[in-house]
């Protein structure tokens, strides 16, 4: 069964350092949860480590990025130049600090030429225990 590869793919993490020899480590990374433990909460980062992908080469050198917290909260939302002769870009966020104050979700929403994807969405709760998670 061959299945169909995700166009968007994200990973949320404190932080994204540059290693020698271009690789880069992610630090910090949350699974599906970022678990804090009350609201309003307040982090001093959260960064968002993202790969989109095209089945076919750019019929455009822009493309429309937007982070949202929930379906509708836009928490950036800027236009970015890419290779078009590269199938998968790599795009890296910082959020800095990053405040929420309820229960909702991160995702990122990127849009260019007849493509419109949106990541796995990060789902931030939070749990009394969560200060031993932190």
């Amino acid at each position: 069964m061959n299945k169909t590869p995700q166009p968007i793919s994200a990973i949320y993490c404190d932080d994204i350092r540059q290693e020698i020899g271009g690789k880069h480590s992610y630090m910090g990374v949350y699974g599906s949860d970022l678990v804090l433990p009350s609201f309003p909460a307040a982090i001093p980062k959260l960064c968002i480590a993202m790969q989109w992908m095209t089945l076919e080469k750019h019929v455009t050198q822009e493309v429309d990025l937007k982070v949202l917290l929930g379906h509708d909260r836009v928490l950036l939302n800027t236009t970015i130049a890419i290779d078009p002769d590269q199938l998968t870009q790599q795009i890296f966020i910082v959020l800095e600090p990053f405040k929420v104050q309820a229960s909702t979700t991160l995702s990122v929403e990127v849009k260019g030429g007849n493509q419109h994807c949106r990541s796995t969405p990060l789902q931030i709760i939070a749990s009394k225990n969560a200060s031993r998670l932190l």
